[in-house]
């Protein structure tokens, strides 16, 4: 009998694949499914998530995870480990570009130049990446704390955060003029909030986050609140960029995505050539 396999994969970073793949997991073994979470970040950023600080450590020192399992191989010491599965519950189980194209179009006049121009500054960039990781936090804390490379590009928020943890005179952020409004969805999971009898308080809790409260919390966290008169309080804080839509300027979500993040889409022909 076969198992069907759910794969969160994206060449972008800071796209939210692990807290996603967290939150499903979770509900699909609420929901009665048995399921194994494979985590292959070299970082372990999932199984993280899924586990104390301690076992996390001893897992990693054992090994136990997809950089230990092929760790081996890399060092010319043998092949790859045998996998790793740590039970977390009865059914759930752990198992060892476009954000650059902005600079290159405008929302109204296209690609200047051309696309061509466009996909050969992207190019560009990405030959001067030394590491692409997986997600937002994983490049912040190779930029930060590991020192590697001279240019961090991140979320705005990722950027205040290694100023306030680190200090303002460590980084010192630049803003373009123009970017891409990035809307993270907050959503309640019907059957999830149904069964559990946690629709109210699920519900209450989405709406929070759009109170003058939540969004006060949200903007003193450096992200941009969506409430008009919060974000004019707090305007001082954030750089003036043009915001512009996916719809806007790619046609929406399912048009870029076929176009730009497919297989042998525009990302794959510039970061495979």
């Amino acid at each position: 009998m076969t198992r069907p396999v759910l794969t969160f994969f994206n060449n972008k970073s800071g796209v939210g694949k692990t807290m996603l793949a967290y939150h499903i997991a979770w509900m699909l073994s609420e929901l009665g499914k048995t399921v194994v979470v494979v985590d292959l970040d070299p970082q372990a950023n999932l199984t993280a998530s899924f586990l104390e600080d301690e076992r996390v450590g001893q897992l990693w020192d054992h090994g136990h995870t997809v950089y230990g399992s092929l760790a081996p191989l890399f060092e010319g010491e043998g092949g790859i480990a045998d996998p790793h599965i740590e039970d977390i519950t009865r059914r759930l189980a752990l198992d060892n570009f476009m954000a650059f194209a902005p600079d290159a179009l405008t929302p109204l006049g296209g690609y200047p130049g051309g696309e061509d121009k466009a996909r050969e500054f992207v190019k560009a960039i990405y030959a001067n990446v030394p590491v692409l990781d997986t997600g937002a936090r994983g490049a912040t804390v190779t930029f930060v704390e590991r020192g590697v490379g001279d240019v961090l590009l991140a979320w705005e928020n990722e950027a205040f955060l290694a100023q306030r943890e680190f200090g303002k005179d460590k980084f010192e952020i630049v803003s373009p003029p123009l970017s891409i409004l990035a809307e993270p969805p907050l959503s309640v999971v019907d059957a999830v909030a149904d069964k559990k009898g946690t629709r109210a308080v699920a519900e209450a809790y989405l709406k929070y986050w759009y109170s003058r409260e939540g969004q006060e919390i949200a903007a003193r966290n450096s992200y941009r609140p969506r409430d008009s008169e919060i974000a004019k309080e707090y305007e001082k804080s954030f750089a003036k960029v043009e915001l512009f839509t996916i719809d806007d300027v790619f046609g929406g979500w399912a048009k870029a995505q076929k176009e730009h993040f497919a297989e042998g889409g525009i990302f794959d022909q510039i970061y495979k050539n």
